[in-house]
């Protein structure tokens, strides 16, 4: 009880306590931005096949965020060797600046129909790591037969070692057999 009492005189004594005034909460330093990379990208072009293309486009990706490129260009569909060069001034512009990774993905693409947003599966394409300031370049892009040609291919691979099974069968004197594997 005296300690109830002793505390309650201590408080009516004290008085309340005076509220100390705010202090201003001085503003969090803005966040530092990823270091970036000046882009400077150049080389050459191969292709060995004849260009069936109306554009080569040339882009640049940040690998570690998907998203649009952070630099294209268009180029025309040869005469191969074609050079090409990517600088600051190929960046694209999307909302606020994004940085240039210091290693970036280069894709480039002989384009069939000369639109950069359709993706066709049979369109010689060739992505390759980089450094963001890498120069002499050499990109080969990949000779493709496209979707009737590779069918047409693919028959004749497999219709020879059918005929000379049932050649052999015909050889081995097994006729009925031929005829069946000739199905």
């Amino acid at each position: 009880m005296h300690t109830t009492l002793a505390l309650l005189l201590a408080l009516i004594a004290c008085g309340t306590p005076a509220v100390a005034p705010p202090t201003p909460v001085a503003a969090a330093p803005a966040p530092e931005a990823a270091p970036t990379a000046a882009l400077a990208l150049s080389g050459t072009i191969s292709f060995a096949g004849t260009p069936k293309g109306q554009a080569v486009f040339v882009s640049v990706k940040d690998p570690a965020h998907p998203g649009p490129p952070l630099a294209a260009k268009k180029l025309p569909p040869g005469p191969f060797p074609l050079a090409f060069t990517l600088t600051q001034a190929d960046v694209v512009q999307m909302g606020p600046p994004r940085p240039i990774p210091a290693q970036v993905a280069l894709t480039v693409t002989l384009d069939g129909d000369g639109d950069a947003m359709s993706k066709d599966p049979a369109d010689p394409k060739a992505i390759v790591e980089t450094a963001s300031t890498a120069a002499d370049l050499a990109i080969t892009l990949p000779v493709t037969l496209g979707v009737d040609r590779a069918a047409k291919l693919a028959c004749v691979i497999m219709a020879v070692p059918q005929a000379m099974i049932i050649a052999l069968l015909f050889n081995w004197g097994l006729p009925w057999h031929a005829a069946i594997a000739a199905l």
